[in-house]
């Protein structure tokens, strides 16, 4: 309803001030055309020209006066490459006003007056048949076109750092004809807003389309244009002065960036300084780039505006006003003004909000006071686990935080190992499982070499059964009460029953046993192969292994009565026969006691 309504006044407003409005046939002897492209946007917050997305609190508003001094806005260029100057130089003050409705649409006023008029030549050739233009014509106080500038804020840039709203002015020709002050139409200027504003620094991006009825003049033919811009503002100091920078493009829409006439180019720098009571103080200058309509050789500005309900003092600068902003000394990224009460959502309020007396306020948020702000934790202190792995002594962060004393009823010390369970006072589990002297493979992985010095060195590659030097393993060959074992492969020649050498030495150990071990009467060689090969040819390999080896055996004084060979073939894997490694493993010869 209120939308409607809204969109209902903009349009009557508009079509009763064309109504009203002088008009004048059109002539080439009446330069009805408004050289004024410098048009200050009349909304609080905006740069100059450029418009930002932020809009006033509901019924909150906005006046201003802006005036400004141009040089040489109406050169043009003929066919001949002649230039004419109509223009020299032009005072003007706009009248600014601004009211918000619904915290989202500002409807704005501005309209133009000038003070003062310098005319440039007087043979133009603008008159076309009539001759000359009359320098009265100009010169002399007159007033411009009345613009209408509705602007409605669809994201807000204080809340989600990036802002989008959608404007557009609508001028009724109220101005002078043939003194350079007028359309003599209406003209329709919708653009887009996009602006980010980030702790006070903020920047924004118009697009637009300005459309108007197509008129020509002898070397000036004005239509509809597309209109881009850009600004950006820098604060000086908090809160108070910001610096201003801003560029205008405009080019015809049927002359896209041709005509040196149409073409429109300038930027802008400025001073603002506003006060914590809402009166402003804008000056600056500006040059056109173009020597073009309505692009100056330089400008010049200043003009003062005030907001009464807006209080500007902003002294967290997150864009909310100190008499809106619950933290009015912590930046926030809520409507409130306040940081998030729970940034790691733990359901544990940040310190600030008991600090702050705000923890009623955010109760239905978070409770309590986070220990740990910046990392999900538990209740009641906000914090991890201070002993994930259970075992009482406390994770390491507990004391690089210097949180002791507040879990010294949970843990003590620092858990080197933070996530296995150990045992006191280093929390890890224990260095050397089966007491060799030598380290489990674990203490070098965590870097804990010389933590653990004291009890154990190197690493043991059999850390489940007590060894010797220098792997902390058994030795190769060891005599149990049902074997022989033997911690290395004997290895044959491919296809044969041809020990190679590297086996000598395991062999040379297992006679060596033999030796120390009389009491072992009988020990069968066993052998056995992978299933390569038939089942037939297999089991007589492994029994020619096994009888080598027992031949290698008696070859070093083994009694010849004290071994048996017996080969099993593919019949007892130990591994998958699908792959290589499981093979090579089936590929074996095994030593077991007969009898002792």
């Amino acid at each position: 309803m209120v939308h409607s309504a809204t969109k209902r006044l903009l349009i009557v407003l508009a079509i009763g001030l064309a109504a009203v409005a002088p008009r004048t046939g059109w002539a080439l002897d009446q330069l009805n055309v408004d050289e004024q492209r410098f048009n200050p946007s009349p909304h609080a917050y905006d740069f100059i020209n450029v418009m930002s997305s932020r809009v006033q609190d509901t019924l909150d508003y906005n006046v201003g006066l802006i005036l400004n001094w141009s040089a040489n806005t109406m050169i043009f260029e003929d066919v001949t490459g002649k230039k004419d100057r109509l223009l020299t130089g032009r005072l003007t003050g706009d009248l600014l006003v601004s009211m918000s409705f619904l915290n989202y649409l500002s409807f704005g006023i501005g309209f133009p007056l000038h003070f003062a008029n310098i005319a440039g030549s007087t043979d133009t050739g603008f008159g076309g048949t009539t001759g000359a233009i009359e320098r009265g014509n100009i010169e002399g106080f007159t007033w411009g076109d009345l613009r209408l500038s509705p602007k409605v804020r669809i994201l807000d840039a204080t809340k989600s750092k990036v802002g989008v709203a959608l404007a557009m002015d609508i001028t009724a020709p109220t101005g002078r004809s043939s003194a350079l002050a007028t359309e003599d139409g209406v003209t329709v200027f919708p653009r887009v807003i996009v602006d980010v504003n980030i702790k006070g620094y903020r920047a924004a991006l118009n697009i637009g389309y300005k459309w108007r009825d197509k008129r020509e003049l002898r070397w000036l033919t004005t239509e509809p244009e597309f209109y881009m811009a850009a600004a950006v503002g820098v604060p000086i100091i908090e809160h108070n002065l910001e610096a201003l920078g801003e560029l205008e493009v405009m080019t015809a829409q049927g002359q896209f960036f041709q005509s040196s006439n149409t073409d429109y180019l300038e930027g802008r720098l400025a001073l603002r300084y506003v006060t914590d009571y809402g009166l402003g103080v804008l000056a600056g200058a500006g040059a056109g780039m173009l020597s073009s309509w309505g692009s100056p050789l330089y400008r010049v500005f200043a003009g003062v505006t005030y907001a009464p309900r807006i209080i500007w003092r902003d002294r967290d600068g997150d864009g909310v006003p100190d008499h809106l902003d619950r933290c009015p000394d912590l930046w926030g990224d809520g409507p409130d003004g306040c940081p998030d009460p729970d940034r790691d959502g733990d359901g544990v309020c940040d310190p600030w909000v008991v600090e702050h007396g705000l923890a009623h306020e955010f109760a239905d948020v978070c409770t309590g006071v986070d220990l740990c702000p910046d990392t999900p934790g538990i209740k009641p202190h906000g914090c991890p686990d201070p002993d994930r792995d259970g075992d009482g002594v406390c994770d390491p962060w507990v004391s690089e935080e210097g949180y002791q004393d507040e879990f010294a009823h949970i843990c003590t010390g620092v858990d080197l190992c933070p996530d296995t369970p150990g045992i006191k006072p280093h929390g890890c589990p224990d260095p050397d499982r089966d007491g060799d002297g030598f380290c489990d493979p674990w203490v070098s992985e965590a870097g804990l070499q010389e933590e653990f010095a004291h009890i154990c060195t190197g690493v043991d590659l059999c850390p489940d059964e007590p060894g010797i030097a220098p792997d902390g393993c058994p030795p190769p060959v060891t005599v149990e009460e049902k074997e022989i074992v033997i911690r290395e492969m004997i290895h044959f020649e491919l296809d044969e029953a041809v020990i190679l050498p590297e086996s000598y030495d395991i062999l040379n150990q297992v006679a060596d046993a033999l030796r120390e071990h009389p009491e072992i009467k009988k020990l069968e060689i066993r052998g056995h192969t992978c299933n390569t090969g038939t089942p037939r040819y297999n089991l007589g390999l492994s029994q020619r292994r096994a009888q080598a080896v027992v031949d290698y055996l008696v070859g070093a004084d083994i009694e010849r009565e004290r071994l048996e060979a017996r080969g099993f073939g593919e019949e007892k894997p130990i591994a998958s026969n699908e792959d290589e490694e499981g093979r090579a493993k089936n590929r074996r010869v095994e030593l077991f006691i007969l009898e002792r």
